[in-house]
């Protein structure tokens, strides 16, 4: 990414990245092809400083921390259940059991069907002193 490819807001969005700590200094340098010393001389202004505490105001505020931090603890977790589903030492149980949890995150599995995806809602409003027992009903499907 030169200096010409760059996007104008690269530096805000470094200060995001710094902010938001799941990339390493040797990541962000590689991500935005600037040096060391470059990345350097950013952390030290004020302006810099200032944008990276607003982000991670707004980093907590949205969790979206715990988000990016849920999904690289969800990399660890997939490559556990994957020892887990080929493992012959496993139990069958446990084997199973981890090939469904797979074929749930990789977006596989029991999906909504028939009946139960198509299923509407009916509400039933009846009008008590109007002098009157008939109601008003409202379907939805």
């Amino acid at each position: 990414m030169t200096d010409l490819k760059r996007k104008e807001n690269w530096v805000a969005d470094l200060a995001f990245e710094v902010a938001l700590g799941y990339y390493d200094d040797e990541s962000l340098l590689l991500k935005y092809e600037i040096p060391q010393s470059r990345l350097d001389l950013l952390r030290a202004t004020d302006e810099f400083q200032r944008a990276v505490a607003l982000y991670r105001r707004e980093i907590d505020e949205g969790g979206q921390e715990f988000k990016i931090k849920a999904r690289k603890l969800a990399s660890v977790v997939l490559e556990e259940l994957a020892t887990i589903a080929v493992d012959d030492d496993a139990s069958h149980a446990d084997r199973i059991s981890a090939i469904r949890e797979l074929a749930r995150l990789a977006g596989y599995g029991k999906e909504e069907t028939g009946q139960q995806a198509n299923q509407g809602f009916q509400v039933n409003i009846t009008f008590s002193g109007s002098g009157s027992s008939e109601g008003v009903t409202v379907e939805h499907s």
